[in-house]
């Protein structure tokens, strides 16, 4: 039984768009807004995980082990043979459930140890040490495999499954289907590039490693060996781009050159040898001289094995370079525009058509401007309100604190939140220009009370901690993940990705939080304003992607729609043009699945009537986990 997925390096923190600034016109007048938008996220080995911008489709068999379904009672004499064939059909859709879960976590070294910390509790044993690899010839049966496994799971009677186990199959279907519609464009997709490559992500990958025994501690020392024959694999890939007519832009390349540079330049220094000499005293397993050797052997191994992996990655791109023909977006591709509508379907988990998607952001960003344009006439001195603001005098100044005050405040409109840790930590000062301006840090399956959020102190100013740790934290990512992970589903659940639920949910509880701030009578506007800066940005941004990626934009012609709505330096918009093309419908994840939870809290109004309860709406949302709009519109169906 095989899962189409890609064979390559898992749980990379990806970066989501820093550096560019946002704008709309109001009164010949800008508001420009220094809020970034960042983002961890966990990479799991499936086809084309989020913003995975340096991933590959191939096949991988499925054996499994987990926490058993609702399978109801043995099966006795006097049953009859419908509740027995009801029985067989449901254990073996939980053994075909374990199957998938047990073959797709042991898949490589990376993948295993970030989704269980006891994977021996599963009946997992752990492989050689691995950090996976792209193979051409997998990529190339990537279609019939997809097609393969939608007909394997086709073959169970859905009549006979349990509730949870129907939840789960139409959970595996819409995802299954989805991966279907991008099978056929493998070599389209982006492998290096400047922030969410396989070359940026590596490093924080492994540095990030969780070392929690010796045992671990040496895996993750064999895993630096395997950097060179990793990267090998990338070039063939890239090599088989260039064939294709799929290759990088030189600017592209250069970017990416650059920051492989900016890399091997660090040797002693360097943050993979720093955070190492770190989070080693964290294992209480080892003594003082077995910790000292340990970290001689690790600045050993980063000198003499991972830089020289990269400065042969440099040599081997910087060859390549020239052979890319397209300096626009995908649109431009030989099937570009197919591979962007079905890349759109799966990163935001929405039915909608990109041209549907571009008419809802269109009429939206017409409500957001004429919304503040209404709020500022009426009370024109909240303009200057809004650019002379300082969250600080409404929240506290301490990660940790403001955390806690979230956590609290959230407590009328969602449902209780898991009791667990979270650490606040910083980014090594080595890593700030290249990672984002704060990321969560997605715990194992089986450890998520211990979790861990980063801040970049080089790219989150304190004035953006309040609503950054919204979304990172409480009622955003850390919130959603260990609730949902609380509810214990079948672990199948927790390993397959939607990004625009993950993405749009964040986005839509970031924006509620404003409403949590407590600001005198006069400045009340702001928790609207506020939150419709922000979106309309967003907006612009995800327009402007699906102008680039979809209708082929130019350069010039996206400037000249971007300018319809603002005053901006030219050199910040062709910076957003250059980033949507190397991230192609990264900003729809958190704009349209934004869009999509408003709709969904617009249906569920207008379905329960005076019965309405915005509690309820999130509890119904946060129960049915990662899906598909179309999905969690059933199961709010089901819940009126």
């Amino acid at each position: 039984m095989f899962l189409l997925h890609f064979r390559i390096i898992l749980c990379f923190i990806i970066v989501h768009l820093a550096k560019i600034v946002y704008f709309f016109p109001l009164k010949n007048s800008i508001i420009v807004s220094k809020r970034f938008y960042s983002e961890r996220i966990l990479m799991h080995k499936y086809t084309y995980r989020k913003f995975l911008a340096f991933t590959m489709a191939v096949m991988v068999a499925f054996t499994g082990c987990s926490k058993g379904s609702d399978t109801g009672n043995p099966s006795t004499a006097k049953e009859s043979e419908s509740t027995k064939d009801k029985a067989s059909d449901r254990q073996k859709f939980d053994s075909y459930l374990n199957q998938l879960f047990k073959e797709h976590v042991n898949s490589n070294t990376v993948n295993l140890h970030y989704t269980l910390a006891h994977p021996e509790r599963y009946g997992i044993k752990a492989k050689k040490a691995d950090l996976g690899n792209i193979d051409l010839k997998d990529l190339d049966q990537a279609e019939a495999q997809c097609k393969k496994e939608l007909k394997r799971l086709e073959s169970f009677n859905y009549k006979k499954l349990s509730k949870s186990q129907k939840q789960s199959y139409d959970y595996l279907m819409d995802y299954f289907k989805r991966q279907q519609k991008l099978a056929p464009y493998p070599y389209l997709q982006t492998v290096l590039s400047p922030t969410l490559g396989s070359q940026a992500q590596l490093p924080v990958t492994l540095c990030e490693y969780p070392l929690r025994t010796r045992e671990d501690v040496e895996t993750y020392l064999s895993l630096l060996s395997k950097v060179g024959s990793y990267f090998d694999t990338v070039i063939r890939y890239e090599k088989e781009q260039v064939k294709r007519g799929y290759f990088m832009s030189d600017a592209d390349a250069d970017a990416v050159l650059k920051q492989i540079n900016d890399f091997t330049r660090a040797t002693d220094h360097n943050y993979m040898i720093e955070v190492f000499n770190t989070n080693i005293d964290s294992v209480s397993d080892l003594s003082t001289n077995q910790k000292r050797n340990y970290r001689k052997e690790n600045r050993r191994l980063i000198l003499e094995e991972v830089i020289p992996a990269y400065e042969n990655l440099y040599s081997d791109l910087k060859n390549l370079k020239g052979n890319g023909k397209n300096r626009q977006g995908y649109a431009h591709f030989k099937n570009g525009k197919s591979y962007y509508s079905a890349l759109a379907s799966y990163k935001t988990g929405s039915d909608k058509t990109v041209p549907q998607m571009i008419k809802a952001t269109e009429a939206h960003l017409l409500y957001l401007q004429t919304e503040m344009t209404e709020i500022i006439k009426e009370d024109p001195s909240i303009y200057h309100a809004f650019l002379d603001l300082d969250l600080n005098k409404y929240s506290s100044k301490k990660p940790s604190k403001i955390l806690s005050q979230l956590k609290q405040k959230i407590k009328d409109k969602y449902p209780a939140a898991a009791e667990v840790e979270c650490d606040i930590k910083y980014v090594h000062s080595s890593l700030e220009e290249n990672s984002s301006p704060a990321f969560y840090m997605i715990p194992a399956i089986d450890d998520y009370k211990k979790n861990v959020i980063y801040i970049n102190k080089a790219q989150t100013g304190q004035e953006s901690l309040y609503p950054t740790l919204a979304h990172e934290g409480y009622p955003g990512h850390l919130y959603q993940t260990t609730y949902f992970h609380s509810k214990k589903e079948h672990p199948i659940r927790y390993i397959l990705d939607y990004p625009g639920y993950s993405e749009g949910w964040a986005t839509y509880v970031e924006m509620d939080s404003y409403s949590y701030l407590d600001m005198k009578q006069e400045l009340e506007p702001l928790k609207k304003l506020l939150p419709d800066n922000y979106l309309y940005n967003m907006a612009l941004s995800a327009r402007v992607d699906m102008g680039v990626n979809y209708e082929g934009w130019s350069a010039d012609e996206a400037v000249k729609y971007m300018q319809q709505y603002g005053t901006i330096s030219t050199s910040s918009m062709k910076a957003l043009y250059r980033y949507v093309i190397q991230n192609p419908a990264n900003y729809l994840c958190y704009y349209i699945g934004y869009l999509e939870f408003m709709e969904l809290k617009d249906y569920y109004k207008e379905k329960s009537g005076n019965a309405y309860d915005e509690k309820v709406f999130h509890k119904i949302i946060l129960d049915a986990g990662p899906n598909s709009f179309r999905i969690l519109r059933q199961r709010i169906d089901e819940n009126l």
